[in-house]
């Protein structure tokens, strides 16, 4: 929105406008400091790191789903990753995929995004650290975050699948 008048002046809600973009530049740089100081004091806030486990950049949590004998039948590695968008800063953020897309549209179209500020789960951090490696499939290891407890049902929201489940101590729980 530049506006020059005669003369080779700008006009002075162009001067408004320089301002107020200083200014929102100001705050959001202002809000980035202050995320990266929560990241030194707050051990919650360093999740999407790799001290805290997982595989690559992102803290891992294994969920398992048990067949009708109660042993593990098949795992999903999913991301534990700290809220950005939470207003208190606390909040995590699970991305769990659900098994049944997956079969029918691909891993990229069946992830769905669990926030701790919508759906009531807890991380139990007392298996932080400890090294997990598929039993059917050796090469696949991960350090994990916790287990995760989540008490509240979850459906699915890919267009006809209507999944629900609840995971209490890392095991899924189809309802």
């Amino acid at each position: 929105m530049t506006s020059f008048v005669k003369g080779g002046m700008v006009t002075s809600a162009y001067e408004r406008q320089l301002q107020e973009k200083k200014a929102d530049a100001e705050r959001r740089r202002a809000a980035e400091d202050a995320r990266r100081q929560a990241t030194l004091v707050d051990p919650n806030a360093r999740l999407s790191t790799t001290k805290l486990g997982g595989a690559g950049s992102h803290a891992a949590i294994v969920l398992e789903f048990w067949n009708s004998d109660n042993r593990p039948d098949m795992f999903i590695v999913c991301e534990l990753t700290v809220d950005r968008d939470d207003p208190l800063g606390q909040g995590l953020m699970l991305i769990v995929c659900c098994p049944d897309c997956t079969k029918r549209y691909g891993m990229a179209e069946a992830q769905m995004t669990i926030r701790s500020r919508h759906r009531r789960f807890e991380l139990d951090e007392r298996r932080k650290g400890e090294l997990w490696v598929n039993p059917k499939d050796p090469t696949e290891f991960v350090h994990l975050a916790g287990t995760i407890h989540l008490t509240e049902a979850v459906t699915c929201p890919g267009l006809g699948c209507g999944w629900r489940f609840k995971i209490d101590n890392s095991v899924v729980k189809t309802l």
